[in-house]
C-alpha cells in the first residue's frame, strides 16, 4: 500500500511533535508540519496532501479559511478539524464547510489519534476508488449510468461500434442519443475519421436535402457557389442523422438509395458521388406508428433498424440519478469556479423522486442552476437550492391552476405548498419537520413566519 501522507497544520510546536510522534509510532507515513495557514497552502499547493489535520485558531489565516481554500483547489483531499474547544456550532461550521471531520482535542485525543487517522484514510482510499470506478465502469464515451439499462447499452456500443452495420438510436428529448453515436465512432475503427452530426428538424425542410448532398452553383437562388454535403464530409467516417423522425418522404427516398448504394448527386448535379460513411440515425418519435400513419417508410424503418438502441428515460434509471447529479456538481464546479462537494441526504432524495420530464437535460440544468444560487460558502445543494418542481414533486414547474402566474408567485405558491405538507407530515411539530426536510429549525420558523403558516 502507497505511503499516506499527512500534513499536520498547528501553531504550537509541541502539538505538531506530539502528533507526529504518535502517528509515525503506529504506522508508515510522510508527515509533514506547517505552523500557519499560509505556510498550509503553500505546502498543499507543492505536493497534494492524502489527509490535512487543521487547528482552528492560527495565526493570520484561520483554520477555517484555510480548509475552504484548500476545498476550492483540492476537493478530494481529506481535511480534519481539530480544536480545543469542542463546541458544538464550530463544528457545524466546519463540516458544512466541507471538512471530512472534527476532532474535539479532548484528553484522549492523542490516544485515539492513530485509530482515528487510519480509519479516515481507509475512508478516503474506498471514496476515491468509487471515483475511479465512476470514471471506468460507469461510462461509455462521456455517458455515464450505472443502472441495468444502461449497463447493456455499454455493452451494445462496444460490440456494434466495431462492425459498419447502420444503427438506430430511439429515447426521449435529453436521454443522450448523440452521445450514443459519438461513442460508438470513436470506439470505431473509424475514429481518427470525421463525424458528422445533422439534426433534420433544425433545418428548414427546403434546404435538408442540399445540407446532406450538397449542391452546385447556380441549382437555385442563393446557390453562388458549388458546396459539399455533410454526406461527404463524413467520407470514411460517420453521419448522424438526429431526429430522422421529421424528414420529409421525399428525403427518405434519397436517404434509402445512400444506405443502399452508397451513392448520391448534389442538387443540381449529374455527377454520382460515391461515398464510404457509417450511418447512426436518432428519433424520439415512434416510428413504426409513423409507418401505420403513413409519414415514415417502412423500407427505410428496416434499413435504419439493424442495430436497434433504445435509451431509457431518466426516471426509469433510479441509480443513475445521483450519479449524474455528482457528474455535473463536478463540471459545474469547474464552469462556475465553485467548491460544492455534493447533496444533502434532503436535496438527494427529492432528486430521485422527480419525474424528470427534461430527462438528463434537465438534471444538468437544474444542478448548473443550483450551483450559480448557491451561497459563496456553501459546500452542499440543498433543498432551497432546488426547483420548486422538485421540492413539490410535481411533474412540471406549473400546473394549471398556476397558469396566469408569474414565476414568482408560482414559486411562493409552490413553497406553501410544500410546507403545509411538510407540517402535515411531521403532525404539526415544527423540530421534526426540520429533521425531514433537512433543514435548521429557525430557517423553517422563518418561513412558516413569513407565509402565515400556523403549525396547529
Amino acid at each position: 500500500m502507497p505511503v499516506s501522507r499527512i500534513l499536520v497544520v498547528d501553531d504550537k510546536e509541541e502539538v505538531r511533535e506530539h502528533i507526529k510522534l504518535k502517528l509515525s509510532r503506529s504506522a508508515d507515513y510522510d508527515i509533514q508540519e506547517a505552523a500557519s495557514g499560509e505556510v498550509a497552502l503553500e505546502k498543499t499547493e507543492a505536493a497534494a496532501s492524502d489527509l490535512v489535520l487543521l487547528d482552528w485558531e492560527l495565526p493570520g489565516i484561520n483554520g477555517l479559511e484555510v480548509l475552504r481554500r484548500i476545498r476550492e483547489r483540492h476537493p478530494h483531499i481529506g481535511v480534519v478539524m481539530m480544536t480545543g474547544h469542542g463546541e458544538a456550532d464550530l463544528a457545524n461550521q466546519a463540516l458544512a464547510a466541507g471538512a471530512t471531520d472534527f476532532w474535539d482535542k479532548s484528553p484522549h485525543f492523542y490516544e485515539m489519534l492513530p485509530v482515528r487517522v487510519a480509519k479516515v484514510l481507509k475512508d478516503l482510499r474506498e471514496k476515491a476508488y468509487l471515483r475511479g470506478e465512476v470514471e471506468g465502469k460507469f461510462r461509455a464515451g462521456g455517458i455515464i449510468g450505472q443502472s441495468p439499462a444502461m449497463q447493456g447499452v455499454f455493452m451494445l456500443i462496444a460490440k456494434v461500434a466495431q462492425a459498419t452495420a447502420t444503427v438506430l438510436v430511439q429515447g426521449e428529448s435529453g436521454t443522450g442519443k448523440e452521445l450514443v453515436a459519438r461513442a460508438i465512432h470513436y470506439k470505431s475503427p473509424r475514429a481518427s475519421k470525421p463525424f458528422v452530426a445533422v439534426n433534420c428538424a433544425a433545418v428548414p425542410e427546403g434546404l435538408l436535402e442540399s445540407e446532406l448532398f450538397g449542391h452546385m452553383r447556380g441549382s437555385f437562388t442563393g446557390a453562388t457557389a458549388d458546396r459539399e454535403g455533410r454526406f461527404e464530409q463524413a467520407h470514411e467516417g460517420t453521419i448522424f442523422l438526429d431526429e430522422i423522425g421529421d424528414m420529409s418522404m421525399p428525403l427518405q427516398t434519397k436517404i434509402l438509395r445512400v444506405l443502399q448504394e452508397r451513392m448520391f448527386e448534389r442538387v443540381g448535379g449529374r455527377k454520382t458521388i460515391e461515398v464510404d460513411v457509417r450511418v447512426i440515425a436518432a428519433t424520439n418519435k415512434d416510428l413504426q406508428k409513423a409507418m401505420r400513419a403513413g409519414s415514415f417508410r417502412e423500407d427505410l424503418f428496416y434499413r435504419l433498424n439493424v442495430v436497434p438502441i433504445t435509451l431509457p428515460p431518466l426516471r426509469s434509471r433510479d441509480d443513475d440519478i445521483l450519479l449524474l447529479a455528482r457528474h455535473f456538481i463536478k463540471k459545474s464546479n469547474a464552469d462556475i469556479k465553485k467548491s460544492i462537494l455534493d447533496l444533502t441526504p434532503a436535496a438527494a432524495e427529492l432528486l430521485r423522486r422527480y419525474s424528470f420530464p427534461g430527462n438528463i437535460r434537465e438534471l444538468n440544468s437544474m444542478i448548473e442552476r443550483a450551483i450559480i444560487l448557491a451561497g459563496d460558502q456553501a459546500a452542499m445543494i440543498d433543498v432551497d437550492d432546488l426547483p420548486p418542481e422538485v421540492r413539490t414533486g410535481a411533474v412540471t414547474p406549473c400546473e394549471p391552476e398556476f397558469g396566469a402566474m408569474t414565476h414568482e408567485d408560482a414559486k411562493t405558491a409552490f413553497e406553501k405548498q410544500y410546507l403545509v405538507a411538510l407540517l402535515k407530515r411531521a403532525s404539526g411539530n415544527i423540530s421534526e419537520a426540520a429533521r425531514l426536510a433537512d433543514l435548521n429549525r429557525s430557517s423553517l420558523k422563518e418561513k412558516l413566519d413569513k407565509y402565515g403558516i400556523s403549525p396547529h
